[in-house]
């Protein structure tokens, strides 16, 4: 097992008396976290917050199918893809019917990647980036409060987000949460999806699931329950032990204080068979031929934190719960993975807390696994310029980066 360098010696900075804390002991002190809501740091607020939509006249004509509809063969049975709005002439908004979720077309945002007009021919592994418990209809978070967009322009994937699902967790729900609610993300994410991507916006069979909080346990459940689609999984303070004591009750107060929902629905009576079904760390054994990466901070105040009135502790005590139950599980999978022999790429930070600037970081640091697990090139990778003539100039007398990222260099126009 490969541990993060800040972690001395290669061992986990928590204590053996820490260790043997059950995770009933965290349940009461974290259910009342996760009463208070996180809030969203202004600092974060991706490019996703103020841009508007393109109308149909002003998307670029060498943008495809930018109309109402895509008529796509071979999408299983009642499948079909609603409309596509563009964001921009690489960000497309795609509303899918689905049999399984009926109530209104399901959002997928897609930004496609970097060669994807210039190299009509070819198609892209994709990065899935799934959503936290607060999930939004309107947009993905990862848009919202990341710089997701900016991250993946010089790089030749496609980046897959779903759109919605707040506290589901991202799986088949034994019972609907509400009247006039249909959950059955696993079936959609699994048996639709991947075909709408294939047919319509040529992403190959090479998949990376990714997610934050719930999006995490989700990304792990889905990958074990179906190692055929994805090569790599990341968990970015992810909750990865979901049976344990204590445990349960935790998740159904976050999906009751979330969205109003009674995690029972989801998976049944605590301690049953879909909660074992969908307890990562069980089935940890499914994931020996995929990458595996997981990372979790303490809860303890870190660079993107705003120090409370005890030192070392957050102002927000939510985030420091929600962080500190997912460092607890996190351990609890790395310890099931090294019983089954299992290579887990674990990311043990000194601090930090659970929220948007945190997972930001991971994305990047995630990223090179990512790449490798495909085996991209280098140029795949990432553009590997800067800026020259007078743009370099320019920056220099700036002192600043404000042109973002570099993908082609100074050329004469009229």
């Amino acid at each position: 097992m490969r541990i993060a360098a800040n972690t001395p010696n290669g061992k986990s900075p928590v204590s053996r008396t820490t260790r043997r804390l059950s995770a009933a002991v965290l349940a009461v002190p974290l259910s009342l976290a996760l009463a208070l809501p996180l809030s969203a740091p202004a600092a974060a607020q991706g490019p996703g917050s103020g841009t508007s939509y393109l109308e149909p006249d002003e998307v670029p004509e060498r943008v495809p199918q930018a109309t109402t509809e895509q008529d796509l063969p071979g999408l299983p049975d009642g499948v079909d893809v609603d409309r596509v709005e563009w964001i921009g002439d690489r960000w497309a908004n795609v509303y899918i019917n689905t049999p399984s979720m009926p109530e209104e077309p399901v959002l997928v945002q897609i930004l496609l990647a970097r060669d994807w007009y210039n190299q009509p021919d070819r198609d892209f592994p994709a990065v899935w980036a799934m959503d936290g418990l607060r999930a939004e209809d309107r947009e993905s978070g990862w848009t919202l409060m990341t710089n997701i967009q900016q991250f993946y322009a010089d790089k030749n994937v496609n980046v897959i987000m779903p759109v919605g699902g707040n506290s589901s967790f991202y799986t088949d729900w034994e019972e609907q949460p509400e009247q006039g609610k249909t959950y059955k993300w696993e079936t959609f994410l699994t048996q639709e999806l991947p075909a709408v991507l294939r047919q319509g916006w040529r992403t190959n069979e090479q998949r990376a699931i990714t997610g934050i909080s719930m999006g995490g346990t989700a990304a792990m459940n889905l990958a074990h329950r179906h190692p055929d689609l994805f090569q790599f999984v990341g968990s970015f303070s992810g909750y990865l032990d979901t049976t344990s004591p204590g445990i349960p009750q935790a998740i159904n107060y976050a999906t009751n204080e979330g969205a109003g929902y009674d995690a029972q629905k989801m998976w049944g009576s605590y301690g049953g068979p879909r909660w074992q079904e969908n307890d990562p760390k069980q089935h940890v054994g499914k994931l020996k031929d995929m990458t595996v990466y997981v990372s979790a901070g303490n809860g303890n105040a870190g660079p993107y934190d705003r120090e409370g009135a005890i030192p070392g502790y957050p102002a927000n005590p939510a985030a420091f719960g929600l962080e500190a139950m997912s460092r607890m599980t996190t351990q609890t999978f790395t310890t099931a993975a090294q019983r089954e022999g299992v290579d887990v790429i674990a990311k043990y930070r000194p601090s930090g807390t659970h929220d948007w600037p945190y997972w930001q970081y991971e994305m990047t640091q995630a990223w090179p696994y990512i790449a490798k697990t495909f085996g991209l090139s280098k140029e795949d990778q990432g553009s590997d310029c800067k800026a020259v003539g007078r743009i370099a100039e320019a920056e220099k007398r700036q002192r600043s980066h404000n042109l973002g990222t570099c993908t082609t260099n100074e050329y004469d126009a009229a």
